[in-house]
């Protein structure tokens, strides 16, 4: 992409997208975000038992993925999520996004802030951001480096592993998820990477859920904002460590593949709504 054309892109609205979803799709991409590994597992339960079913939050990431947006390969930098509802088991989800910055980089690259809302029957879910790098090389993980929060010298408040199945990525195409470099060896190889990997939006599933069961029970009506930072990658059947420390009405986090290095970091909040409870009871 030329310097001209990435200022010919510049706040540019993004198609407007609409995206509709059932129980089913709630219940696969529950599956796709590590639930149901555990079958003792008590928050998982209402993500995949239809008669009692509350949609994980980030059911959003079916319509944010940057696969749906942008044609090409792309990787993502950081995303930011803002949770100002529950997402309906039953809803048709309308996404309005725009670029609010671009940058040409070499290599043909370039590098995407957006912004995005997704409403439901004219009421906003969520927010979000993203910085995305597009371009035939994103899969190199230099890359993706951007400054990494500051992880509090001392031992983690919270430690929460979880598993992956090989089939995650595929299950997370099904949803709507990914690009070739996730199910297709050759791809891979094409981005400088040994095997297919686990979709971005896959692990800040995996790392929100981890958060969401430490400190909030489980609930997703609990969860308020996350960003997440990518700092590298994990292999379909990984075991992702999450560490928590909690600083005030923030929590800070670093997701790593269990023994090896680190795959995403950053904050989380509670909804205001879940934090107010807790202070009516403490």
């Amino acid at each position: 992409m030329t310097p001209q054309a990435a200022r010919t892109i510049r706040d540019r609205f993004i198609p407007e997208a609409v995206r509709s979803h059932g129980w089913r799709d709630c219940m696969l991409h529950a599956l796709a975000i590590g639930a149901g590994m555990d079958p003792a597992a008590e928050h998982d339960h209402h993500l995949l038992d239809e008669a009692r079913m509350r949609t994980a939050p980030d059911m959003v990431s079916a319509i944010l993925d940057p696969a749906q947006w942008h044609a090409g390969v792309t990787s993502l930098v950081w995303h930011e999520v803002t949770w100002h509802a529950p997402v309906p088991v039953e809803a048709e989800l309308r996404r309005h996004s725009r670029i609010l910055a671009s940058d040409a980089l070499s290599g043909g690259m370039s590098r995407l802030e957006v912004e995005h809302r997704v409403d439901h029957l004219g009421r906003t879910l969520a927010t979000a951001r993203q910085v995305v790098m597009a371009g035939a090389a994103t899969g190199r993980q230099n890359l993706r480096q951007t400054e990494a929060p500051v992880m509090p010298d001392r031992a983690p408040d919270h430690v929460v592993e979880a598993a992956t199945q090989p089939q995650m990525a595929l299950i997370h195409v099904e949803t709507g998820g990914g690009q070739p470099m996730n199910f297709d060896p050759a791809a891979a190889r094409a981005a400088d990477l040994d095997r297919p990997v686990l979709q971005d939006l896959a692990i800040a599933g995996v790392a929100r859920r981890a958060l969401a069961d430490a400190l909030c029970q489980g609930r997703p009506d609990a969860v308020g904002t996350q960003r997440v930072r990518f700092a590298g990658h994990a292999v379909p059947g990984d075991t992702l460590r999450t560490e928590i420390w909690l600083d005030g009405a923030t929590a800070i986090y670093r997701t790593c593949v269990a023994g090896g290095a680190p795959v995403c970091d950053g904050t989380f909040r509670r909804s205001g709504s879940a934090a107010n409870e807790e202070g009516k009871t403490t």
